[in-house]
């Protein structure tokens, strides 16, 4: 396993060194062009566990320091289908354009990921993160979760600017990562981006590859606000 994680994070650090020499030509504007949600659109969720109440933001790859759009997850302490749900409208922005979305604070109301709610509910004081595609944010039921937070922050350690990255670097760096963290998530003989878009920690603790002690470290230095790494988590 740890020879394929080396050969893996090889293929990404390829991939991100690639860009950064200044080849950014060949980056695709779209295509497709923008959509809004329907109204009967699923919910998508932050979730170590359910983060009730946490504000998201969603920003453009070329600017980061202002939000696209912002709004609060659903705020309830009791539900765990509930709670951490959210959508987003992305105006403006086409279906096939990468974008970044966070979620900061919030209270995790199962943190331990045992399908209960907890009796007392952890605050959360830090941030977590998800590269998405604006139409699959749109279509709903993508989880910003732990493991869609290692695979940002590990691309963002290796890339300083994300908007240099093509769609089909970003894919491609995206998908090789999945591999490392998590098991066939959705059942289609592939782990791939769509894995990523789809781990719930509820229901899928046991697809994903880390170690359980590392998850927990993980877990509390986000509900900590502390700063984690993601390039570690390959190397343990």
């Amino acid at each position: 396993m740890r020879a394929i994680n080396y050969l893996l994070t090889g293929f990404i650090l390829l991939v991100l060194v690639g860009c950064s020499s200044g080849e950014s030509g060949g980056k695709s504007s779209g295509g497709q062009s923008e959509t809004q949600p329907k109204p009967d659109a699923a919910m998508n969720k932050a979730a170590l566990g359910p983060l009730s109440g946490a504000t998201i933001n969603a920003y453009k790859l070329a600017d980061l320091s202002k939000a696209l759009e912002t709004t609060v997850a659903k705020e309830d302490h009791n539900n765990l289908d509930e709670a951490g749900s959210f959508t987003l409208s992305l105006p403006g922005v086409d279906d096939n354009e990468w974008i970044l979305v966070s979620a900061t604070g919030g209270i995790d109301i199962d943190a331990n990921d045992d399908g209960i709610v907890d009796e007392v509910p952890t605050e959360n004081l830090g941030t977590i993160h998800l590269l998405a595609q604006a139409g699959d944010i749109r279509k709903g039921s993508v989880f910003i979760s732990l493991v869609s937070d290692l695979v940002y922050r590990y691309i963002a350690e290796h890339e300083s600017d994300l908007s240099l990255l093509t769609q089909d670097e970003m894919l491609q760096a995206i998908q090789s990562l999945a591999q490392i963290y998590l098991d066939d998530i959705n059942q289609d003989n592939i782990v791939n981006y769509k894995d990523v878009l789809a781990f719930n920690p509820q229901i899928h603790t046991s697809s994903l590859l880390i170690k359980e002690s590392l998850k927990q470290t993980l877990l509390e230095q986000i509900h900590q606000g502390e700063t984690h790494s993601a390039s570690d988590s390959i190397s343990l």
